[in-house]
Order: C-alpha cells, then sequence, then structure tokens
C-alpha cells in the first residue's frame, strides 16, 4: 500500500511542473517595479514605506521546517534537497509600509503584518502590478522564489516556500495566523500539497487555477473516472490541525481547463473531509488566466475571514 501511494505521488505530483480588513492607517504608494539588483539579505525592519526588493535567505537552521519537506512527503532523503543552495536562490519581496520589527510593541496604528508565500509557474517572482494595492491595502507580505516555475521539481518549489514563510515570519512582526501559501497553475498545485502538510506553518492556500488532493476523487458526472491522488495525506495530527485551524480558497475561471478538478478538489475533498473553511470561487469568463485585482482581493479577504471587495465581479461591472 505504501509503495502504492509512493509510487502514485512520484508519477502525478512531480509531473505537476509540466502544467503549464481596512488598515487602520493608509497605506503609503506602492513602488511599481523592484530594483534590478543583485539579491541581498532580507531588510531590516522598522521601515516607514512599502518595500520591493530582490532578496536572498539565510542558510537554514538545523531544526528549519524545511528539513521535514521529504520525509512529510514520504522520502527520508531526496538528493536534489540535499543539493539545494537555499542562499543561492533570489526572491521577490513586497512589504506594505509601515513594517514593525517582530520586537515592536503591539500598536493599533500599525497592526501586524500578513504574509502571503506564492509559488509562481514563471521564472519570475514579481507579483502582478495590479495586485500590489490590494497587498497593501490587506497588510500582506508578499515574497516568492524566482526561477522556481514549472519545470522545477515541486518539492523543491515547496522547500523553497517553506524556507521564505520561515524565515520571514522569524524576521518581521507578522501574525502566525495570518501566515499562507498560494499559487498560480503548476504553482497553485504545488500549493495545494504544501498547505495541509505544514499547518503549523502555512495557516491556509491560496490555489488560483491548479489544485491537487492527497487522495482520489471522481470526475463529476463520470463516476467510473477519477483523479490520481497526487501526493501522500498528511499525517492525522497535521491533517487534523489544518481541518479545524486553516482557511482555504480555490479559485477558478468558467473556461478554465482545470475548472472541473478544482470543483471537485472542493466538493469531493475539502467540504467532504471536514475542512471548516474552504471557499470555491469561480471567475465569470476568466480561463486558465490570473485572475484581476477584484477577484484576486475577494479570495485574499476569505483567507482572512475578512469582509471582501466592494462591488460585483468584472471590469465592465465596476465603471
Amino acid at each position: 500500500m505504501v509503495a502504492c501511494v509512493l509510487a502514485t505521488f512520484i508519477l502525478v505530483a512531480f509531473s505537476a511542473r509540466s502544467f503549464a480588513a481596512e488598515p487602520t492607517t493608509k497605506p503609503a504608494a506602492v513602488p511599481a517595479s523592484p530594483p534590478a539588483t543583485k539579491p541581498t539579505a532580507i531588510p531590516l525592519p522598522d521601515r516607514p514605506d512599502p518595500i520591493r526588493a530582490r532578496v536572498k535567505l539565510a542558510t537554514p537552521g538545523e531544526k528549519s521546517l524545511v528539513k521535514l519537506v521529504g520525509p512529510r512527503f514520504g522520502f527520508p532523503r531526496v538528493s536534489a534537497l540535499e543539493k539545494l543552495d537555499l542562499p543561492a536562490e533570489s526572491f521577490e519581496l513586497f512589504v506594505p509600509g509601515p513594517a514593525p520589527a517582530k520586537a515592536a510593541p503591539a500598536s493599533e496604528d500599525v497592526p501586524p503584518l500578513g504574509l502571503l508565500v506564492w509559488i509562481s509557474p514563471l521564472t519570475t517572482g514579481d507579483p502582478p502590478r495590479e495586485w500590489l494595492e490590494v497587498l497593501a491595502r490587506r497588510r500582506l507580505v508578499w515574497i516568492c522564489a524566482n526561477d522556481a516555475g514549472n519545470d522545477r521539481r515541486p518539492l523543491e518549489r515547496m522547500a523553497l516556500a517553506v524556507e521564505a514563510g520561515e524565515q520571514l515570519r522569524a524576521r518581521w512582526k507578522i501574525d502566525p495566523a495570518r501566515v499562507f501559501v498560494g499559487g498560480t497553475s503548476g504553482g497553485g498545485r504545488c500549493a495545494s500539497m504544501a498547505a495541509p502538510m505544514f499547518p503549523e506553518l502555512f495557516r491556509g492556500g491560496y490555489y488560483v487555477v491548479g489544485c491537487n488532493y492527497f487522495r482520489p476523487l471522481p470526475v463529476p458526472g463520470d463516476p467510473d473516472r477519477s483523479w490520481k491522488a497526487s501526493c501522500p495525506e498528511p499525517e492525522e495530527a497535521l491533517l487534523d490541525r489544518a481541518r479545524k485551524s486553516s482557511r482555504f480558497v480555490l479559485l477558478t475561471g468558467e473556461t478554465d481547463a482545470n475548472r472541473l478538478q478544482t470543483l471537485a478538489t472542493y466538493e469531493s475533498g475539502y467540504k467532504q473531509d471536514g475542512f471548516e473553511s474552504a471557499t470555491y470561487i469561480e471567475v465569470p469568463g476568466m480561463g486558465h488566466a490570473t485572475p484581476d485585482a477584484w477577484w484576486f482581493e475577494k479570495g485574499v479577504a476569505a483567507l482572512l475571514g475578512e469582509e471582501g471587495p466592494k462591488g460585483e465581479g468584472g471590469p465592465e461591472k465596476r465603471k
């Protein structure tokens, strides 16, 4: 049975790389683009203005969660992860200002930050430009690895996300209940495997036009077909924590090729398996694409448990 599960994980999960609340202070203007420089260490906190930077991580500690990525996914020793040089990787970082230090006292004027660790299907970790105002409004730090798109091993991509999340959470004053992992397309598939496997770090996941699940799921309307499990099922303690304490958002488009699988993951996966907070969003008229700022914020609000954006979706309805 174990061999069967691992074989399925190797076949399906590793094929993922082929898939193609209002703030109390007004956010400062968002920088349009990061400086084209070599990556630097994560900036010091207590900066009054938003930060956009290309950064690198420190060397992971001996007790870092990244060392559990292989074992939790059924691979006690993975040469690719053992050879992964995390300090050599670069990440795109956005921090909405003001950014309090981890040791700073609580303040109603400067609430703690949240953190959204993104996994991109592309070679760049930059957020879509129109998402920046959403991140600033919702006080979410963004970090996403460069050169970690769909052509890279899923385990490596998840390891980068886990270590980035852990290091940012340790350096900045980030609310541990507002730390999430997300991704688009193949990145969403990786995020959907990482979120329930690391609930002590990620308090939820945001999957855009792509998601996987840890057990087989029936194809709606076709009982003779199913999607195979994409990774091992998390240990019961981890799974129970994710069911009770995490929020999950599954966003797809009306004409997205992954719409049916996303719907099945929501209905036959998260809802049937007792996850207490899961939200399905289907964007009218959208295919396999990146949602605009309004729909992205609708998902972010659900992830945070906050009120969503005003008005109705669709640019034509917001003129």
